[in-house]
């Protein structure tokens, strides 16, 4: 009887121990999906992820006309964007003309299909045309490489894979490139009349691409 008694005591104190270890798990549970709404509600995105249209009018015409080129060849998701400096997106676009006009992206077959290697490979020739306007934009985050790498290897498959996907779909042009061709956009400065067309137009069309989100 009396171990039949001791038993049953070992028993309800297992039972205890686990219901108190299932408490904790499920406050740590909670706590965790907590912080995480804290941290994802508290990360501030400036308007237009920090590009002022002053940062654009620093920059020379054909530079400006490559960004310009590049938002029709691009869809940066956005959760990419609101982890970068602004010099760090307008390079992602500059790259983009400049990489894949007249599909040169998919003939020469490099980069290869790795988001580290588009990344790398976009930043050496976007900074290679507009390294001299970095310096003046504001920046939330480290200007280091290996800093810029770090956040963008946070992001999920999925971000990542569509930005790969973007940059390898087929070279769209402009209606000034190809007038005949009914896909093609519409390039409101085709004259070269005015950069500061550009510089509206590129502001206005990375903040409607923010506010989408």
């Amino acid at each position: 009887m009396e171990n039949r008694n001791i038993k049953k005591k070992t028993d309800l104190y297992e039972q205890g121990k686990d219901e108190v270890i299932r408490e904790e798990n499920e406050q740590l549970t909670l706590w965790r999906e907590g912080d995480k709404k804290i941290r994802e509600t508290t990360i501030k995105v400036p308007k237009v992820w920090g590009i002022r249209k002053a940062d654009l009018g620093e920059m020379l015409y054909r530079d400006l006309e490559d960004v310009f080129y590049g938002l029709h060849n691009l869809a940066m998701p956005n959760a990419m964007a609101n982890v970068l400096n602004p010099d760090e997106i307008l390079v992602k676009y500059v790259a983009a003309y400049r990489m894949k006009r007249g599909d040169r992206h998919l003939r020469t077959g490099f980069p290869k299909r790795d988001f580290v290697e588009v990344v790398r490979a976009m930043d050496d020739e976007g900074y290679s045309q507009i390294s001299y306007m970095t310096k003046g934009c504001k920046k939330r985050f480290s200007c280091n490489p290996l800093g810029q790498l770090k956040r963008l290897e946070a992001l999920s498959d999925n971000v990542r894979g569509a930005f790969v996907d973007a940059f390898f779909e087929k070279y769209n042009p402009s209606s000034r490139q190809e007038p005949e061709n009914p896909q093609a956009f519409y390039d409101p400065n085709c004259d070269g009349a005015s950069e500061r067309v550009y510089v509206n137009r590129i502001y206005d069309i990375l903040k409607a691409r923010q506010e989408r989100e």
